[in-house]
C-alpha cells in the first residue's frame, strides 16, 4: 500500500505528528510518501499577531505554496492531509492544497487537524473535504501533540 503524507507546520506540532505517523506507518511495512508544504512568502512572527495571516485564514484566501513537486495521486492507494488550526480554520497552504487536487484525488482520504484546544477541529476539516468532493474515511484531532494525544494518533494509525 502506497500512502502519502501531506501537510503544513509552522510551529512544528503538526510535523512532529506527521514524522510520529509515517515511523508508525513504516513499522507497518507501508510505502509512506511525505509532503510538507511550504509558502513562497511565508507568515512572520508572532502568528497570532500577523495582519496578512489573519486577513488570509478569514477571508479563504488561496496562496501560493511549494512542497507538492512530484505528488501524484494517482500513485497513492490513501492519502493523509494535516493542518494546524488557524482563528478556528485549515491553514492557507492545507486550502489552496485541496483546491488543486480537487477532482484528482480518488483515492481514500484521513484528515486530521492539530490545535492547543480540545475541539473536533477534524470534523469542519472533513467537512469542508466532503463539499469538494473528496472520499475522507477518517477524521481525527490532535490535541497540544504527540504527547497528549498518542492513544487518538494510534488508534488512527
Amino acid at each position: 500500500m502506497r500512502i502519502a503524507l501531506v501537510y503544513y507546520s509552522r510551529a512544528g506540532t503538526t510535523r512532529e505528528v506527521v514524522k510520529y505517523i509515517e515511523g508508525r506507518l513504516r513499522e507497518h511495512g507501508l510505502d509512506v510518501s511525505t509532503y510538507e508544504l511550504r509558502l513562497v512568502r511565508e507568515y512572520g512572527k508572532p502568528l497570532h499577531l500577523n495582519l496578512r495571516l489573519i486577513t488570509d485564514v478569514l477571508f479563504n484566501k488561496l496562496v501560493n505554496y511549494v512542497g507538492d513537486e512530484g505528488f501524484n495521486p494517482e500513485a497513492y492507494d490513501l492519502v493523509i492531509i494535516g493542518t494546524p488550526i488557524w482563528v478556528g480554520s485549515i491553514t492557507p497552504p492545507v486550502k489552496s492544497f485541496i483546491y488543486r487536487y480537487k477532482g484528482l484525488i480518488k483515492t481514500p482520504v484521513v484528515c486530521f487537524t492539530t490545535s492547543l484546544m480540545s475541539r473536533d477541529y477534524s470534523r469542519k476539516f472533513k467537512d469542508i473535504l466532503k463539499k469538494l468532493g473528496y472520499k475522507v474515511v477518517m477524521n481525527f484531532s490532535v490535541v497540544d501533540g504527540v504527547s497528549r494525544s498518542r492513544k487518538i494518533i494510534e488508534s488512527a494509525v
